[in-house]
């Protein structure tokens, strides 16, 4: 895949994060993406989108770099000097 990870805003105005998932599913070229969802607060529609599409995980927004750095260590494959650094 071209692309290792996408984060999507669970709601954007043409487009939420449940129909880009889907998508995207259909597009074989990324059927190896990692998708994971922001949305405000672990929602029940956010993690509903998560069980019902090929998101992996649901951020909460505002997204803080230690938590996007935690889904980058949990998510991406890890590849010569491209590591990413552990969070503690």
């Amino acid at each position: 895949s071209p692309v290792d990870l996408i984060l999507v805003d669970l709601v954007l105005p043409r487009m939420n994060g449940y129909r880009f998932c889907r998508a995207l599913e259909k597009n074989k070229l990324h059927q190896h993406t990692t998708v994971v969802i922001l949305a405000p607060g672990q929602s029940k529609m956010a993690l509903q989108v998560v069980e019902r599409s090929c998101a992996v995980e649901c951020l909460a927004k505002p997204l803080t770099i230690r938590a996007l750095l935690q889904v980058m260590e949990r998510h991406l494959p890890l590849q010569g000097a491209a590591k990413v650094r552990p969070v503690k």
